[in-house]
């Protein structure tokens, strides 16, 4: 019996591996390659609901391999006070590398009351999660290195003329369509994204 299912296991693998993306259905090349960019480049928004629910399900930093590289990008299309702290919160992050222990819970706390979304309620979360101090955040807050980031998060909209999200491009070139994939159920999608990412990666 173990033998069948593992025969069966090893059919499907390769189903998947063997899977075909098509460029202009699947994906799409840039017109021009962001420069220095890593592996993945992921754009999504706090305020999203999709990203929320695409970062739960996916998970990249665990399906895909330790040395691929991922910078996230918070993007503001409501351009609020809200998303202004939200973005300048995720550059704190990404600064100290806490992009893992904070994102999910601010999600959750952003979908569930987006009415309470201020400096104090974001910081108050941050610190508990990444347990930093109080001065240390607000210090984070003001620095330079947090400001050029921020600087930079604005830019990256108009860079690469990104009208929804969640979006992600892969080495700084290949723009996936997300509407293309199967999206018969969550687990499908998961399936579907998690291989054109890797197929692009080494294409």
């Amino acid at each position: 019996m173990k033998k069948i299912i593992f025969f069966i296991i090893l059919i499907y693998s390769c189903k998947v591996n063997s899977e075909t993306f098509i460029e202009g259905k699947h994906y799409i090349k840039l017109p021009h390659r962001i420069k220095n960019a890593t592996t993945i480049t992921e754009y999504f928004s706090f305020n999203c609901r999709y990203c929320y629910q695409l970062k739960k399900e996916l998970n990249l930093y665990s399906n895909l391999n330790n040395n691929v590289k991922i910078n996230s990008y918070h993007l503001e299309f409501f351009k609020n006070k809200q998303e202004k702290i939200l973005t300048h919160m995720w550059s704190i992050a990404k600064l100290i590398h806490a992009e893992k222990k904070i994102i999910l819970p601010i999600f959750e706390f952003v979908n569930k009351k987006k009415n309470e979304i201020n400096f104090k309620t974001i910081k108050k979360i941050f610190i508990k999660k990444t347990k930093i101090s109080n001065k240390e955040y607000d210090k984070l807050w003001k620095s330079y290195s947090v400001l050029n980031a921020i600087s930079e998060n604005k830019k990256q909209k108009k860079k690469v003329y990104l009208s929804y999200v969640p979006q992600i491009i892969i080495n700084g070139k290949y723009l996936i369509l997300t509407e293309s994939l199967n999206t018969d159920s969550i687990k499908n999608f998961i399936l579907e994204y998690t291989n054109i990412i890797k197929y692009l990666i080494k294409k």
